[in-house]
């Protein structure tokens, strides 16, 4: 997951370049100083490390690589590795690690490759709302409208907090730059915290920055537009992520025609190489897959009617079919593809409809005759029928091939 990724590459010895007045210093029995952000310590350990309780840097850094990104290192067992892991445990249980049981787990059963994140965003994010992290940066959003009230606008001036001053930088270009250099936002003012003011709506600020925490951004398809807009002006990709996933994830008959469609105006949506999220969803592919999946229901033919024979006379429900919403291209993509599952004449009453709904205008005759034929044989491969008869498949018998 992104924020397990993004922890992970500012997780110890790595990189350490952040504000000391977030950081706190281990020392190992063996001479070592180890580097930490402190309030990511005291979200995952309740207890709070003092110091590195004796231990040994092989056994401390581990310890903090689950800490950090739910990692454990994947080694051969033996009777020594089985001990190193027993220290490893107890040191998490003198620190009152959260999610010690499952780090047990994965280090004795050598499930260093599954999936999970333990405890890691849960803690994060209970410790942000909390005010738990120790953050040098809070930000306030002035009001952008003249409507606003005046409780509105005392509210607008309370600074929302920014959290972990590391994690922004690393899940943010824009506040990478920001918070980092000579840039004025970002020089210090001795212990207090820098109140940064961003021209940006209030709620959707403290939306992504609970996102970037290990919160969801999106709840309902409204969400969608403002989660790609805040992506892209704070260069947040794992942000592109999450929508993609959600929009896999809530595919519907009654929507999914207009998840579609907003992904297909959306060039951002068809990013896969992001950092950190290398299990990107090919959200493309999901509507794609789903439309063909559920062709029948989207087209408005009931269950058992999909089913059946040849019947011209079967008709389409009542109301408007989801798939009346498809753009044209989108439409035209699907017959393309010869994989859809419905008989041929059934199709053809599908496609007619479509055509009539996007020529509805009495005097789009001839459009309403253009479109129609550009969504029939030969201009596309239409079904499976056809598909297999075309490449000569014995798999599916072929029905009547449509000539036009």
């Amino acid at each position: 997951m992104a924020l397990a990724s993004a922890l992970a590459a500012i997780c110890p010895p790595g990189f350490d370049d952040f504000c000391d007045h977030e950081m706190i210093t281990l020392i190992t029995s063996d001479g070592h100083a180890v580097r930490c952000l402190e309030g990511l310590l005291r979200a995952r350990c309740p207890k709070g490390p003092q110091a590195a309780a004796g231990e040994e840097l092989s056994v401390v850094l581990p310890l903090l690589q689950w800490i950090y990104a739910a990692r454990v290192q994947e080694r051969p067992v033996g009777d020594f590795d089985l001990e190193h892991f027993a220290r490893i445990v107890r040191l998490a249980e003198s620190w009152g690690l959260r999610d010690v049981a499952e780090l047990q787990e994965r280090l004795m059963a050598k499930r260093s490759r599954a999936r999970g994140a333990g405890s890691l965003p849960e803690d994060l994010l209970t410790a942000y709302r909390n005010n738990e992290l120790s953050g040098r940066f809070s930000f306030r959003c002035p009001s952008l409208s003249n409507k606003d009230t005046k409780a509105d606008e005392e509210e607008m001036e309370v600074p929302l907090e920014g959290g972990l001053t590391a994690l922004l930088q690393v899940r943010s270009e824009y506040f990478g730059a920001m918070l980092s250099g000579a840039w004025a936002e970002s020089c210090p003012t001795k212990d207090e915290k820098t109140v940064v003011t961003m021209y940006w709506p209030r709620d959707q600020m403290a939306r992504l920055l609970e996102f970037i925490h290990g919160g969801t951004f999106v709840a309902k398809v409204e969400d969608l537009r403002t989660a790609v807009d805040c992506a892209a002006f704070f260069g947040v990709p794992s942000l592109l992520h999450h929508v993609r996933e959600w929009i896999a994830n809530n595919l519907k008959v009654s929507t999914a025609p207009t998840l579609w469609r907003f992904v297909e105006t959306e060039p951002l949506l068809k990013m896969q190489d992001i950092d950190g999220c290398e299990d990107a969803e090919d959200v493309e592919a999901a509507c794609f897959e789903f439309h063909l999946e559920h062709f029948s229901e989207l087209a408005g033919i009931k269950v058992w009617e999909s089913f059946g024979g040849d019947d011209e006379t079967n008709d389409a429900s009542e109301e408007e079919p989801p798939m009346h919403t498809l753009s044209i291209e989108l439409f035209h993509r699907l017959l393309m593809s010869g994989l859809v599952r419905l008989p041929t004449r059934q199709l053809i009453c599908v496609v007619e409809r479509f055509a009539r709904a996007k020529c509805s205008d009495p005097s789009c005759t001839e459009a309403f005759a253009k479109l129609f034929t550009s969504l029939m044989p030969p201009a596309v491969i239409f079904n499976r029928d056809c598909r297999s008869a075309l490449l000569q498949f014995n798999d599916v018998p072929a029905r009547t091939m449509i000539t036009i």
